[in-house]
């Protein structure tokens, strides 16, 4: 096990972190899981009324696609702020760790921080204090990340993020989280 040759301070120290980790990952799986349902409930109904324009479906969308970007962003935030407690996972399950490097390094090549810092946290562009519009929003970042077609949004919330079956990121923040369970109680 990995703090089993880790004695004194070093080791409870990891178990602070590890404990950390469990309650963040908790975070996320909720802010997942909830966007993820609210999209397949609410969002994914209106999509044609998404494509006419209707604000009610504008809106569900924009807040299905802010909640996913500020979360995978965080859990971006999350594999940097402890990427030395998530490093002692491969010693733990190599299998898990790989996976959540495959996963940090699908988010890094997705423009999510773009996205958040220009069109999700402002309602201003900083550079051409303009409003900023849906439509550059969409052009810019949203294609390139939940896709352009119905498939496409499906594809991103219901067979990347939250699928019914198989491995999606909401079962790999399970099992991240329930690793740091096991590893906290060392």
């Amino acid at each position: 096990m990995v703090l089993a040759g880790l004695a004194g301070v070093g080791s409870s120290v990891l178990v602070v972190r590890y404990k950390e980790l469990l309650q963040i990952f908790n975070d996320h799986l909720i802010d997942i899981g909830a966007t993820a349902r609210l999209f397949e409930e609410q969002a994914l109904p209106l999509y044609s009324n998404y494509l006419s324009g209707c604000p009610y479906a504008l809106g569900l969308f924009r807040i299905c696609n802010s909640s996913a970007i500020l979360t995978l962003n965080k859990i971006r935030e999350t594999f940097e702020l402890y990427g030395a407690e998530l490093i002692k996972l491969k010693e733990f399950d190599d299998e898990l760790f790989e996976k959540k490097e495959c996963l940090r390094k699908r988010i890094i090549r997705m423009p999510i921080n773009e996205f958040r810092n220009i069109y999700v946290a402002h309602p201003q562009d900083k550079k051409s204090k303009t409003p900023i519009s849906f439509e550059s929003a969409y052009k810019d970042y949203i294609i390139g990340i939940f896709g352009d077609t119905l498939d496409d949004y499906k594809s991103f919330y219901l067979g990347w993020l939250s699928p019914k079956t198989g491995e999606g990121v909401i079962h790999l923040l399970e099992q991240l989280r329930e690793a740091c369970r096991s590893l906290s109680k060392q």
